[in-house]
């Protein structure tokens, strides 16, 4: 059986209509083309190649509670090449909350007629540590903040879906299929729900013999189908080993972004952030990436650049 690029595409999108979500409080990346691991377990393979990758994100200015941000992943294809395993660890610090996550993803990839789609689900936990002894109290003995440390365990699992293809790409994800609410008591309690679904899609436009445009979008939605946030991007491609653009999010965030390939195996990748509004707290953020392919046999990027 075979499937066209726009028969996917839409696929994905009714999927997408038939769920519903509530947004938490999980990191954002501006380069998350990059970092496909930590938005889609079925991700995973999809480069055809062993890879680690390696993002830090902070914001501005550096405060005292800033958000601050590290991930690493690494995904590879097994013998059979429809397999896939990959590994996610994040680590999060937001004031006085700390999160860390391990992942392990799953994902089996079909060939379809132009492309591969993929089926991915990853499990794992995350450890929260609230520690109110960080906090500055204007009245001593204040009960709101009393000296101490909280940690919460938080088992979780999520699901997703990728098509790839050389000129395309699209994928659907809910990265938390359970969601933990504050029960009081110093206790959290969770429930299935879908969470945080995402749904993004780009694709890869000749613009003469030598230079591209690769023009990409992230939606993001809640539990009503409120769309929360909407990540646009257009990247150009003067050749293989540059790439350099723009992002717009509808919370007001304007990004300029660049990635360089230092050689076959090696890129670079860098990400600035600035809040439009001059009212914000946060005016900005650096994001840094590093990407390490073990196999220098890679020609072609997939689905990040057009194949040869």
């Amino acid at each position: 059986m075979s499937f066209s690029r726009d028969k996917i595409c839409i696929v994905l999108c009714w999927l997408l209509s038939c769920m519903v979500c509530r947004s938490q409080d999980h990191p954002l990346y501006s380069q998350y083309r990059y970092n496909g691991l930590a938005v889609n377990p079925a991700f995973a393979g999809s480069r055809g190649v062993p890879n680690v990758a390696a993002l830090y994100r902070t914001h501005l200015p550096k405060t005292e509670g800033a958000p601050v941000t590290q991930t690493l992943a690494g995904d590879f294809p097994m013998i059979n090449p429809k397999l896939a395993l990959g590994l996610l660890m994040i680590n999060d610090k937001v004031g006085i909350y700390k999160r860390m996550g391990f992942y392990g993803a799953y994902a089996f990839r079909v060939n379809m007629q132009q492309g591969k789609l993929s089926f991915g689900i990853q499990g794992g936990f995350e450890q929260m540590r609230e520690d109110a002894s960080e906090v500055t109290v204007m009245e001593e003995g204040d009960r709101m903040f009393l000296p101490g440390m909280r940690r919460v365990f938080m088992p979780n699992v999520g699901a997703g879906m990728y098509y790839d293809a050389p000129r395309c790409f699209a994928g659907l994800s809910v990265p938390q299929l359970i969601r933990y609410a504050d029960a009081g008591a110093g206790a959290y309690k969770g429930a299935p729900a879908l969470s945080n679904v995402m749904l993004y899609g780009g694709m890869l436009l000749p613009v003469n013999k030598h230079v591209r445009l690769k023009p990409s979008v992230l939606l993001r939605f809640e539990q009503s189908g409120l769309l929360v946030d909407v990540n646009c991007n257009v990247l150009l491609l003067p050749d293989d080993r540059l790439e350099v653009g723009l992002s717009c999010r509808s919370t007001n965030v304007l990004a300029a972004m660049a990635q360089i390939k230092i050689n076959s195996r090696l890129c670079i990748g860098y990400a600035y952030d600035h809040a439009l509004k001059t009212a914000a707290i946060i005016t900005g953020a650096h994001e840094i990436m590093l990407r390490y392919e073990f196999n220098f046999l890679v020609k072609a990027e997939n689905p990040l650049y057009l194949k040869q």
